[in-house]
């Protein structure tokens, strides 16, 4: 974020911040889902042609 841990709290609270952090856990394990899901299909794609 280009600042300090202490600026950072400056600007935001502690609670905030755990909040962010918690949207951004959640929104990187949706992706990984996703990205899996796109995976398996992929590979049942590819075995059907075979």
């Amino acid at each position: 974020m280009g600042c300090t841990v202490h600026d950072l709290l400056e600007r935001v609270s502690s609670q905030e911040l755990t909040e962010w952090m918690a949207f951004y856990k959640i929104k990187a394990e949706e992706m990984e889902k996703e990205q899996k899901e796109m995976d398996k299909n992929m590979k049942s794609k590819q075995r059907a042609r075979r």
